[in-house]
């Protein structure tokens, strides 16, 4: 169990559960660690999983696991653009039950597993490359530029224009270019490319 916590009531609680299920002997325990760290111990999981049924947004920890092409068992809650039995395998909210037996399932099969965690990388890869993405946030940003233009044509103003959103800027570079060489020095300073 790796965890970024520091209390011992916490890591005690979880020792105690551990040997009620007679699992104590499966457990190694990592508390508390750096972010550095993770990697190495990410890469020594079998299979990973969230057990937050909830999760607003898009849970970093959730494209850590993909972009490391491990297998995922989480709650529908936090599975996010994870496809059942394709990229992850999604047990109902709060089926503690389902989750449990989602992670011994793919522990007694590998294939399955090897399966899921490199679909799940494909998937990050595809759909969370900061290339591709800033492709879409620069043509969204272009959208509103060029709304802007037409309503002040429909509507002159008194007030000039900022010179980079009028294109009359000789060093304009484009959102994508900017946004790709920041992505690029982040993940030349944390390879992961992503914080937990």
């Amino acid at each position: 169990m790796v965890s970024p916590l520091v209390s011992e009531s916490y890591e005690r609680g979880h020792r105690k559960l551990a040997d009620r299920l007679g699992i104590s002997h499966a457990m190694v325990w990592i508390v508390p660690h750096s972010l550095e760290d993770l990697p190495s111990y990410l890469v020594l999981a079998a299979v990973t999983a969230m057990s937050r049924p909830e999760c607003p947004g898009h849970p970093v920890k959730l494209l850590n696991y993909m972009l490391a092409g491990k297998p995922i068992v989480c709650f529908a809650g936090a599975a996010k653009d994870l496809r059942h039995m394709h990229d992850g395998f999604i047990a109902p909210n709060h089926d503690y039950d389902a989750l449990g037996k989602a992670i011994v399932t793919l522990l007694k099969n590998p294939a399955l597993a090897g399966q899921l965690g490199a679909n799940a990388q494909a998937t990050v890869l595809a759909n969370f490359d900061w290339r591709y993405i800033c492709v879409d946030i620069e043509r969204i940003y272009h959208k509103l530029v060029e709304a802007a233009k037409r309503k002040n044509r429909s509507y002159p103003s008194t007030h000039a224009r900022p010179k980079a959103l009028s294109g009359e800027s000789a060093n304009n570079q484009s959102l994508t270019e900017i946004l790709a060489r920041h992505a690029s020095r982040r993940a030349f300073e944390n390879p992961s490319g992503r914080r937990s």
